[in-house]
């Protein structure tokens, strides 16, 4: 069997679905859970095989109900690089504990479900903690390398996918219309050396098209961006379409939330195996662990989208929300709260922190024991919005931006209100730029900015 024949499609006269809180329930004995895949045609029950020709209509579909009003609430829990309990289960089954507490409507995994190869011993065994979930139907696979046996060989996926009975790419429709989630294989789908997409790319996003949900997620295994021990995957970029108001992905052993060029990227790699170090954080970095086991918590409404990052024990790390803007329709980042300090600035604690306090109509803002003060606008503090203001003070300072040119890109609330803002945002920007040119890390300097109002850090009354 070829690889091309792993990418299922199906036309509009066909619609495939999977027992369990996200569709119609299929017989008990087909796969684990009954959780093979199947059509409605003249009225019979046809099971498809892995074999099925791939076309441009979309990838499989999970779970769609036509005619009923979407959820109201939805809980979904994110887990990755977690499959070890075939040798040893002690912070797997932390982080299962963790996310039963939950009592989500569903699991999705972020890939490398089994350790280390994807053997079928090695399956069955990693998957103990959430058997119950996989055969309820409540369990959403990304497979990642480990889970293809660390080839792109379609033998060495075979043990997962008899087991999860899924297949390696697919949208599940969730809560009525109320959330799609788009699984995509980055394991062996990725641009090629001229930069041309994948065979998948053409079905992802004629799924993303068509798809009505009021939110859109994709979950893969490799990140586009990573501050991880293994980096940026510039050839797994084809899965960022603007249409998709998160992302989530694992291969690095973390948690990492980034937010970059309006997307919102999440890494939940902390699921289990073992834990990896962060480095260097990568343009756009608000947050991110590498100390903890955990799991991410999505909580999906009509109105917004919450993310949150817990550690084993039940302690909440970070957390964001995400809104529609009700004119343009996208997904912008509304809140953004970080109990725990993000690895970098625990690191460069002693020189880093950063101290805000009031003068006028202005904060001042001193980076640790450096003796630099910049001005930041009071009603942007007042409004909270130096999450956003140094994520993008940040990017632009790395790209060398001229200061005028920043002012004109602001988005309406970070604009300046009169002549005294653009004066003050100038100023800030300014003297954050002249840092990055003398090798005194304006840019880090700005991403602090921002870390000083979400943890209270030193803040004045």
């Amino acid at each position: 069997m070829g690889l091309e024949h792993f990418f299922l499609c199906c036309n509009s006269s066909v619609t495939l679905f999977r027992r369990g809180v996200v569709g119609r329930a299929v017989p008990a004995d087909q796969g684990v859970g009954g959780m093979r895949w199947a059509r409605w045609q003249a009225g019979a029950l046809i099971v498809l095989g892995w074999a099925a020709a791939a076309s441009a209509a979309g990838l499989p579909e999970v779970g769609r109900v036509e005619g009923m009003a979407p959820a109201q609430r939805l809980v979904v829990a994110v887990i990755g690089d977690y499959g070890y309990c075939a040798y040893q289960c002690t912070h797997q089954q932390a982080v299962a504990d963790l996310v039963h507490s939950w009592q989500p409507d569903v699991i999705v995994t972020t890939g490398d479900n089994s350790y280390d190869n994807g053997l079928a011993t090695e399956v069955a065994g990693d998957q103990r903690p959430y058997a119950a979930d996989v055969q309820a139907g409540r369990f959403l696979p990304i497979f990642g390398n480990h889970d293809w046996g660390n080839r792109c060989d379609p033998a060495g996926l075979q043990p997962s996918l008899q087991y999860f009975g899924m297949p390696p790419a697919y949208v599940a429709h969730l809560g009525n219309g109320l959330l799609d989630l788009f699984a995509v294989e980055t394991t062996c789908q990725r641009l090629d050396r001229s930069g041309q997409p994948p065979e998948q790319a053409l079905a992802y996003a004629s799924s993303v098209a068509a798809s009505r949900a009021l939110w859109k997620v994709t979950a893969g295994h490799h990140p586009p961006y990573s501050s991880g021990r293994w980096g940026n995957n510039p050839d797994r970029a084809w899965v960022i379409l603007p249409d998709i108001d998160l992302f989530l992905f694992g291969h690095d052993h973390d948690a990492e939330h980034i937010a970059w060029q309006g997307h919102q990227f999440v890494i939940a790699g902390h699921g289990g195996r073992n834990l990896t170090p962060l480095g260097q954080p990568v343009a756009g970095s608000l947050w991110g662990d590498d100390a903890v086991y955990g799991a991410v918590r999505l909580t999906v409404t009509p109105a917004e989208l919450t993310v949150e990052f817990f550690a084993v024990g039940g302690s909440l790390q970070h957390s964001f929300t995400l809104r529609k803007d009700p004119i343009t329709g996208k997904a912008y980042l509304a809140e953004l709260t970080s109990p725990q300090p993000p690895w970098w600035a625990r690191q460069a604690a002693s020189t880093s922190l950063v101290t805000l306090w009031p003068v006028g109509d202005r904060y001042l803002a001193k980076l640790g024991r450096t003796g630099r003060v910049v001005p930041v606008p009071r009603r942007l503090v007042a409004q909270k919005h130096l999450p956003l203001l140094s994520t993008l003070l940040e990017s632009a300072v790395a790209a060398g931006l001229p200061a005028e040119a920043w002012l004109a890109r602001l988005p309406a609330e970070l604009a300046p209100a009169n002549a005294s803002e653009h004066a003050l945002l100038q100023q800030l920007y300014t003297q954050l730029l002249e840092m990055q040119a003398s090798g005194q890390f304006g840019s880090l300097w700005a991403r602090l900015l921002g870390q000083a109002q979400l943890l209270e850090w030193r803040t004045s009354p």
